[in-house]
């Protein structure tokens, strides 16, 4: 999706000011959010392919004016009414009902295991799939120049560019299918280096590279 989330090599943004010792939460609904946000992926079955789908589809306007959590907060919300967690009634302040049956078979949510499920981090890898490996380290390919309408992880400046095949990780869950479909489709994933002038031009600093993870989906051969 080339939407405004997509802001790689865009600009006019300003500088990028740092905080000296930023804090991890600047306010009290920011860690509350974090932590009902974390909570969320047990009771619905969802995760950080569907939350960037949902901020992806947030209004360009509303999307920059959103600080860091007033995304998170956006996509939750979303996501909640979406599969029937929560209701417009409710969120305007109405009676809260029920939670419905079709979730209240999913494992619950305890305490003592979200804070370790969030140090320990939610690999999508899947060893051992048998999907066949289409490209090899050293390889020359050429990514997507189109990638739809939906959620992506190719970003916009690396499409249609020519880079080389540093390494290959195995299978992960392909973001794109999980993020639309609710469906963990294993496919290969690599690492992928680009000469910083064939993807910014002479404006680049010559010898400079840059290295992109990316799904084998979205590479082709280089005389494909």
């Amino acid at each position: 999706m080339d939407g405004i989330h997509d802001c790689g090599g865009m600009h006019g943004f300003g500088e990028i000011e740092r905080e000296e010792n930023e804090p991890y939460f600047h306010a009290e609904w920011e860690r509350r959010i974090f932590a009902i946000t974390s909570v969320m992926s047990f009771v619905t079955l969802t995760g950080d392919d569907q939350y960037r789908r949902e901020m992806e589809r947030m209004e360009p306007g509303h999307y920059l004016r959103s600080s860091y959590y007033e995304k998170w907060l956006d996509a939750t919300i979303s996501i909640a009414t979406e599969v029937g967690l929560t209701t417009e009634d409710e969120l305007a302040g109405g009676p809260i009902g029920p939670m419905p049956e079709a979730l209240t078979g999913n494992p619950p949510a305890i305490a003592s295991e979200v804070w370790q499920n969030i140090h320990a981090g939610a690999s999508k890898a899947i060893p051992d799939s048998g999907v066949p490996q289409c490209f090899q380290t050293g390889e020359r390919i050429r990514t997507r120049a189109q990638m739809g309408h939906e959620h992506t992880r190719l970003p916009r400046y690396a499409r249609n560019k020519v880079g080389t095949i540093e390494r290959a990780w195995g299978t992960f869950v392909f973001a794109d299918t999980n993020a639309a479909e609710n469906r963990q489709v294993p496919v290969h994933v690599y690492s992928v280096a680009f000469e910083a002038t064939d993807l910014w031009g002479e404006e680049a600093s010559d010898g400079d590279s840059v290295v992109l993870d990316l799904f084998e989906p979205y590479l082709l051969p280089l005389d494909g």
